[in-house]
């Protein structure tokens, strides 16, 4: 993937009733600090999709956090690496 192209990025929520709940794409940049760099929203079927644009080249980290809401708990994937080349 050449840096600076925009890449899609798809999962889906294990919480049924989760539709509409905001899920952010977040960055690492360096030791603990993670940056949001896109937003989406949970579909009704479970399914979301956002989009980032690895900035540089080489290993771009990134992992999707959703904010604890109504029952559910704080969720963290686990993180990704998108190459810019």
């Amino acid at each position: 993937m050449r840096a600076g192209r925009v890449v899609r990025v798809t999962g889906s929520s294990v919480s049924r009733g989760a539709e509409g709940v905001r899920v952010p794409l977040q960055r690492h940049y360096s030791r603990n600090t993670w940056r949001t760099v896109n937003s989406g929203v949970i579909r009704a079927s479970g399914a979301f999709m956002l989009t980032a644009q690895p900035p540089r080249k080489g290993m771009n980290t990134y992992r999707v956090q959703v904010a604890p809401q109504g029952p559910w708990a704080r969720s963290t994937s686990r993180p990704f690496v998108i190459r810019g080349r």
